[in-house]
């Protein structure tokens, strides 16, 4: 036994520094800061790993899955207002420490984005209002941000290169950037007002740069206006989101003029620190491209809008693999394996994933997350094109001599029900063929991380619920019942509803019974694997009014669903006895009503349930009882009562404290528990 004295079982989570143990090896790009500094990162909120074993005789392990218990005190919303801007005393008062020689922030780049400040934020008759209070935090305290950027949010979203932060001269609008995105995972008190002042200071600041600084480089303007986009993606003025998105647009179409690539065919092969830097070069302006697309799609569709973003004509393949991206050095990434080195090519993927049913032979967790909205963008544009005008009408040479013909013509209306068409429902069903592949990827990773579910998980959730039901309608029904003071419960009923989400929970029932089940799986995901990212609230908000409504409206027309589910199965059975002798040949048909007497008759939504189990509720879920942890039953009102209670407990917690949107969601969701 003496060989394994020190051994230490640790697991490895893929593109995530979850868990850092011992010194940061020097192909990190945090080496650079110094230990002097002080900066001492609140890692509470962190998923940590159990050291216990079954080998510490305590008869059952403590569970890797287990939800770790971050702050969910309710946050005071006072500083949420867009005309009150500061940062707060304790904040910007600290003593500076100071933060050695090798911080990233040097005086320079300090001074430089301090002189903005003032210029930007703290002097009258400009064309923004002062902010209330002149001060600024210290230099320390911006290190500390860029550093919970670079731990918690740039493995997640690996758009700067490691080679970015070796320049002697960084960017202060990247730097901008990333002090405002890492400003919202402090949890120190003042977080939440610090984070509200850096996004304004960040949005003026891009303005600024779009107007005035002619002389910037146009791939820092457009890395500048992608991170003010995802700081304004939960901001609660949807005018600044919207803006910033209108100013990553514009910012896109200029660096995309400009721009020139450099094949890589032409340079000689043993020029490796020559053909490395040009191939950086070439995959950040790849990445910038997919970063600015996704974001711009999941603004979209946080915001309930009617038409989502297409994907980028320019995008020809999907970034590199990770550990390729991640090379420091131009003889590590020389050096790696040639399925490494291989582009995948978008098309390709897609062609793989919908005609042959294959996960690409290379595929990473980034890779994964740009394949999923990928099927998400494909499906919406399928649904714009069936409601175009004319969309079934083929020309033909007899065109024009019926004019009768041509009168009773009618142009594809464009409030159809998506799910009817044919070749829409068809797109929709082979998309979640996809998903469930891309699943199975994601589901491996996890294993391999020792049940580590990483972001792509939660997005595969997320886009399936965003294909599945008419969330678009039960937004915009919440928001109308909120507004509504004389609505009571008593009075909530059907006919509030629209035709889209009456036809879902009747004609539409089995996707909508799959959406129930990806609901209640971001809730499991959250309550365990948060980190804390922009579009989470967003997710529990989306999937918490779906499981609502469902909760609500099912069982005010349960006896209407009934009636439709005799009728589908007497034309089934009918059907069968046409049919009889390809029924009599399909092997396992005779079993498949002893499988379901097998099949118990409720489903706990917010933990992970077999195939089987999901399938039978898909398939006959009307007649199973749809529970959730903490709620129970959800069609009851006592149910539906606690089943908001948990989501406000989700949105209420600390790391949501400098949302705003994720206060809005939780005011509505408050609102609705009052007329349940």
């Amino acid at each position: 036994m003496s060989m394994l004295e020190g051994f230490e079982l640790t697991a490895h989570l893929p593109d995530a520094t979850w868990s850092q143990s011992g010194p940061l090896e020097g192909s990190s790009p945090l080496t650079s800061l110094s230990s002097s500094a002080g900066l001492s990162i609140n890692t509470a909120r962190r998923r940590r790993h159990s050291d216990s074993r079954y080998i510490d005789g305590h008869g059952a392990r403590q569970s890797l899955q287990k939800a770790f218990k971050p702050s969910r005190a309710p946050v005071e919303a006072s500083w949420l207002r867009n005309d009150v801007y500061a940062f707060p005393y304790s904040i910007s008062h600290a003593v500076d420490e100071g933060t050695g020689e090798h911080g990233f922030i040097t005086q320079h780049a300090y001074s430089t984005i301090m002189g903005q400040f003032q210029q930007l934020c703290t002097r009258g008759g400009g064309f923004w209002k002062p902010f209330d209070l002149p001060a600024f935090p210290s230099r320390a305290h911006l290190e500390r941000c860029l550093l919970l950027y670079l731990e918690l949010c740039a493995p997640h979203i690996p758009m700067l290169h490691s080679t970015f932060w070796r320049h002697p001269v960084i960017p202060w609008p990247v730097l901008l950037g990333c002090i405002a995105i890492g400003s919202s995972f402090d949890q120190e008190n003042g977080a939440p007002e610090a984070t509200h002042a850096f996004r304004e200071f960040l949005r003026r600041s891009v303005r600024w740069c779009l107007e005035a600084d002619t002389a910037l480089d146009r791939s820092t303007l457009v890395q500048t206006c992608l991170l003010n986009a995802v700081t304004q993606f939960n901001s609660s003025s949807d005018d600044n989101a919207l803006s910033a998105a209108a100013d990553l647009k514009l910012a896109l179409e200029l660096y995309q003029q400009s721009y020139r690539r450099q094949p890589l065919e032409q340079i000689d092969c043993s020029q490796i620190e020559l053909l490395w830097t040009t191939w950086v070069q070439e995959e950040a302006h790849k990445r910038l491209l997919w970063f600015s697309w996704l974001v711009d799609l999941m603004l979209s569709m946080s915001r309930g809008h009617y038409s989502l973003p297409k994907l980028n004509t320019r995008i020809e393949h999907l970034p590199c693999a990770s550990i390729r991206w991640e090379a420091d050095t131009a003889w590590d990434w020389n050096a790696l394996p040639v399925e490494a080195q291989q582009q995948t090519g978008l098309v390709e993927s897609l062609h793989w994933l919908y005609v042959k049913h294959r996960i690409p032979t290379v595929l990473d967790t980034t890779q994964n997350t740009f394949l999923t909205y990928a099927v998400v963008a494909r499906t919406e544009e399928v649904a714009a094109t069936v409601k175009l005008a004319l969309h079934n009408w083929s020309p033909t040479p007899a065109d024009g001599d019926d004019e009768d013909e041509c009168e009773s013509l009618e142009p594809a209306p464009q409030d159809q029900w998506l799910p009817a068409n044919h070749e829409y429902a068809a797109w929709r069903n082979s998309a979640c063929d996809v998903f469930d592949s891309l699943h199975f990827k994601a589901n491996s990773d996890a294993a391999a991380a020792r049940g580590f579910e990483g972001p792509a998980i939660l997005h595969l959730h997320l886009a399936r619920l965003v294909l599945l039901c008419p969330y678009r309608d039960f937004m915009a029904l919440v928001s109308n019942l909120c507004r509504q003071v004389s609505i009571t419960a008593n009075s909530i009923s059907a006919s509030h509803l629209t035709a889209n989400i009456l036809k879902w929970l009747t004609l539409d029932d089995h996707k909508g019974r799959l959406s129930l089940v990806h609901a209640g799986a971001i809730f499991w995901y959250i309550r365990r694997y948060s980190l804390a990212f922009f579009y989470e609230p967003f997710a529990i908000y989306v999937s918490t009014i779906v499981l609502w409504t469902y909760s609500l409206y099912l069982p005010q027309i349960r006896n209407v669903l009934l009636g439709i589910k005799d009728s589908r199965e007497r034309q089934h059975r009918e059907q069968q006895q046409e049919r009889s002798d390809i029924a009599q040949s399909r092997p396992g048909s005779s079993n498949e009503s002893e499988d379901d007497d097998l099949i118990p008759n409720t489903i706990l939504l917010d933990r992970p349930c077999d195939d089987e189990i999901v399938q039978a509720f898909v398939r006959k879920g009307h007649s199973m009882t749809a529970e959730m942890s903490g709620a129970g039953d959800i069609c009851t009102p006592q149910g539906r009562r606690r089943l908001l209670e948990e989501s406000m407990k989700l949105l209420r917690r600390s790391q949501y404290a400098g949302y705003g949107k994720a206060q809005e969601y939780c005011h509505l969701v408050q609102k609705l528990a009052q007329r349940t």
